[in-house]
C-alpha cells in the first residue's frame, strides 16, 4: 500500500514501487491525448510525458487527484491555468483511461471552440461539467440526457444554438443548469422549475 500525507493542502509524493517491466500508465496517456487536443499553444508546459512519471500527473495545475493517485477532476480555467488554451474538446475515447473522473472544467478559453463532443456520455461518473466563457458552437448534445449523477452542468458564455434538449429532463441529479449567454431559442422548459 501507498501512504502520503497532506501538508498545506498539497500532496507529499509517495516513494514509487519498484517495477519489474516499463508500463504505460493508462491514466497519464489519457491526460496527455486531452493536452494534444485543447493545447495547441503548449500552454500547460508541465504537462509533460516526464513530469506525469510517476503519478507526477497529480501535481499538474489544473489535476486532481484522490489519495490513492486516481484523477478525479480536471479543473482547467483561469483561476488555476490562467488564459491560453488553443484547440477543441476531445471525444470521449480520449479520457479512456480516467474512468473515475467526475469533473470536467475546461473554461474562459477563448480559444477552444468547436463543438461539444455528445459521446461525453459516455463517461459515466461525470458529476460537474463546466464549459463556460469559451468559443464553442452547436447544439447541447441530446445524448448527454443520459448522465444519471450530473448535478452541474455550466455553458454559459459560448455561441451555442438551438433550444435545451428537452431530454434533458431525464437528468434527475442535476441542480445546476447554466446556459445563459449563448444564441440559444426558444422557452425556458418547465422542467427547469424543478431543479
Amino acid at each position: 500500500a501507498q501512504h502520503f500525507a497532506f501538508i498545506v493542502g498539497r500532496p507529499v509524493a509517495p516513494q514509487p514501487m519498484p517495477s519489474s517491466s516499463a508500463t504505460s500508465d493508462p491514466q497519464l496517456e489519457a491526460l496527455l491525448r486531452i493536452k494534444s487536443a485543447i493545447d495547441k499553444a503548449n500552454h500547460l508546459t508541465d504537462w509533460s510525458r516526464e513530469s506525469g512519471a510517476k503519478s507526477g500527473y497529480c501535481w499538474w495545475f489544473g489535476v486532481g487527484c484522490d489519495n490513492n493517485l486516481i484523477v478525479r477532476q480536471l479543473r482547467l480555467f483561469f483561476r488555476t491555468i490562467g488564459v491560453g488554451l488553443q484547440g477543441t474538446l476531445p471525444p470521449a475515447s480520449a479520457f479512456v483511461g480516467l474512468e473515475k473522473l467526475m469533473m470536467v472544467i475546461i473554461s474562459h478559453q477563448p480559444d477552444i471552440n468547436g463543438t461539444i463532443p455528445s459521446d461525453w456520455s459516455q463517461m459515466r461518473l461525470l458529476q460537474f461539467i463546466g464549459l463556460m466563457n469559451n468559443s464553442l458552437t452547436g447544439t447541447l448534445p441530446a445524448t448527454w440526457a443520459s448522465f444519471s449523477k450530473l448535478t452541474d452542468l455550466h455553458v454559459a458564455g459560448n455561441k451555442l444554438t438551438g433550444q435545451i434538449p428537452d431530454a434533458y429532463k431525464a437528468l434527475t441529479a442535476l441542480e445546476w443548469l447554466s446556459a445563459q449567454r449563448n444564441q440559444l431559442r426558444g422557452t425556458v422548459p418547465a422542467w427547469l422549475g424543478n431543479l
